[in-house]
């Protein structure tokens, strides 16, 4: 267990670390430099500017999924063993989920920056990318709050799913009318526009699964809270609402961090401005959550550690 941690922290310092190499060596977007009026040494300053904070977050995280994790292997044996272990599975696609893609982002808007050519399927892969991070971790999280719900014989009331729906009604409609209001044409078969896919395909492979895992997503988070709030055991309920808590903040996060990566599609260029500043303010508020995770893993190991 331990070896397995420590080979995760290698492996996660590594691609931070490449990811920060590539950032400062990878030529510059001459489109950008053109339009903020930038030298080649100033555009990598600006943009090392831009990553740190970024990858400090990777490591806020990182750190509260592997807290969840050793908590998981210590229960595995319980009956609320596979409950956890699909919650950590859940938070190790979510910290995973920002490296990675933000690796993969970097290297093929590289390639189509000296190739513009390749801009179609750089953005086409890195939305497709993007989009299987929320729907593989959501997954799993919403089979950990499932599976603590029914051990503790608690139920989702009609009240409760009726907000819940309500809520995410709101999220998918304006959801969608900032994606069809970004499409250059209109017409269903047209593969221009800012995410270079036909508007059938845009639907069925990027709208209805990002909406999917954004449902299941709230509903685990949800579940959690319910959980939190009537487990028995006064230090074991406080360490469970510090984690529900922890979750709704994640799972939220990672709602509006999609949500704004979606309906702003990058291109390869630096953007610049309030949607960064949003962005970053978003990407603090989820470092939050995880670190709450932390919390809650480490006071829940110490209660099954008396």
């Amino acid at each position: 267990m331990i070896k397995q941690r420590a080979s995760q922290w290698h492996l996660f310092n590594a691609l931070s670390v490449l990811y920060i190499l590539l950032s400062l060596l990878l030529p510059a977007n001459s489109s950008t430099k053109l339009h903020y009026h930038l030298s080649n040494s100033e555009y990598h300053i600006l943009i090392f500017l831009i990553i740190l904070p970024y990858v400090a977050i990777w490591y806020a995280a990182f750190y509260g999924y592997m807290q969840l994790r050793r908590y998981s292997f210590i229960v595995s044996k319980t009956r609320e063993g596979t409950a956890f272990a699909s919650l950590s599975e859940g938070a190790k696609w979510l910290a995973w989920g920002l490296p990675v893609p933000a690796l993969i982002s970097i290297i093929l808007n590289s390639i189509a920056n000296s190739h513009p050519g390749f801009t179609a399927a750089a953005t086409i892969i890195s939305n497709y990318v993007s989009l299987t991070v929320p729907l593989v971790a959501f997954n799993f999280m919403s089979s950990g709050s499932r599976s603590l719900l029914q051990k503790d014989k608690l139920q989702v009331t009609a009240q409760s799913a009726k907000l819940l729906v309500l809520g995410f009604v709101i999220i998918g409609v304006v959801f969608c009318y900032f994606i069809f209001r970004n499409l250059a044409s209109l017409h269903a078969v047209s593969s221009q526009g800012p995410y270079y896919l036909p508007n059938w395909l845009l639907i069925l492979t990027i709208i209805i699964p990002y909406l999917y895992s954004w449902l299941i997503g709230l509903l685990a988070a949800y579940e959690m809270w319910l959980v939190g709030n009537n487990v028995a055991g006064l230090l074991y309920r406080r360490s469970l609402q510090t984690m529900s808590r922890a979750i709704i903040i994640i799972v939220g996060a990672s709602i509006a961090i999609q949500y704004i990566q979606s309906v702003n599609p990058s291109h390869g260029r630096l953007s610049l401005g309030y949607i960064v500043v949003f962005i970053y303010f978003i990407l603090l508020i989820y470092a939050v959550g995880f670190i709450l995770l932390a919390l809650a893993s480490n006071r829940l190991k110490k209660i099954e550690e008396v």
